[in-house]
């Protein structure tokens, strides 16, 4: 007796699941072993020399922390990255947030606080273009 025209359909269907599932698996297989390939951490080589020796002398002392100088370019850049990440910034928010000294060089250099922001608030399409 011959299989009804439905019933045929319905095993080459049931066939075609069934190979479509063990490429995949196989696909899955072969991606989950490259990962793991890829993560898999180097080999260490360790070469050990013997260290000159050396006369024992003072500590040297480390030399004293430099003050960061803030200049013109520096604080319009620091501002617009601030203008550009959305926060509405003002003297008090960046002295107690911000970088140190920026305040006072921001003062010294352009008179105002507000004048700074203004003129970082101009160079903002220009240092970050994709902010908006």
């Amino acid at each position: 007796m011959r299989p009804s025209s439905h019933e045929a359909l319905a095993n080459r269907i049931e066939r075609f699941e069934r190979e479509l599932r063990s490429v995949a698996l196989a696909v899955a297989h072969e991606i989950i072993r490259a990962e793991c390939e890829r993560r898999r951490p180097a080999p260490v080589v360790r070469v050990v020399a013997e260290a000159p020796r050396r006369e024992a002398k003072k500590p040297a002392t480390p030399p004293p922390p430099v003050k960061k100088r803030w200049h013109r370019d520096a604080i319009i850049v620091e501002l617009a990255g601030w203008l550009a990440s959305g926060t509405t910034i003002d003297a008090t928010f960046v002295k107690r947030h911000g970088p140190r000294g920026l305040v006072p060089a921001a003062l010294r250099e352009f008179g105002r606080f507000e004048a700074a922001l203004n003129v970082a608030a101009l160079r903002v399409p220009e240092l970050y273009p994709e902010a908006k």
